[in-house]
């Protein structure tokens, strides 16, 4: 079974972000897909490679990162996530809170910080348990 959309597929997301670190990083093809379609306001990625050099660099630019999933519906061709992100920038906290919806056959939309760009949840999780 593919774990693209399934309710475990996306349990196995939430946890990862919740433990999101350097370490975890080296993780990332246990969650994502080999080819993906990562886009946020500020970076794309569109491989394994190109996802863990973004990570690599948002832990060097951020510091403290915290991600806590707040609400999420998971259902059987929808899903809806909501988390709230806590870092460091430049020696001072600072939040966004954000979410994720998809649905089959339809890429994930992510809204953090008042923008909407692509996430990375809907068909780039790994089907691998």
């Amino acid at each position: 079974m593919d774990d693209t959309q399934s309710p475990q597929g996306l349990l196995k997301f939430m946890a990862f972000m919740e433990s999101l670190s350097p370490e975890t990083c080296q993780a990332l093809e246990d969650v994502y897909e080999r080819e993906l379609s990562f886009e946020d306001p500020i970076n794309q990625a569109s491989n394994i490679p190109e996802l863990r050099a973004l990570f690599e660099d948002l832990f060097k630019q951020l510091k403290q990162i915290r991600i806590e999933i707040k609400h999420h519906a998971l259902g059987g061709k929808r899903h809806f996530i909501s988390w709230h992100m806590a870092y460091t920038f430049r020696g001072k906290p600072r939040s966004l809170m954000g979410s994720v919806r998809s649905s089959s056959g339809q890429p994930a939309r992510s809204a953090g910080s008042g923008t909407t760009g692509m996430h990375p949840l809907g068909f780039m999780l790994s089907s691998r348990s």
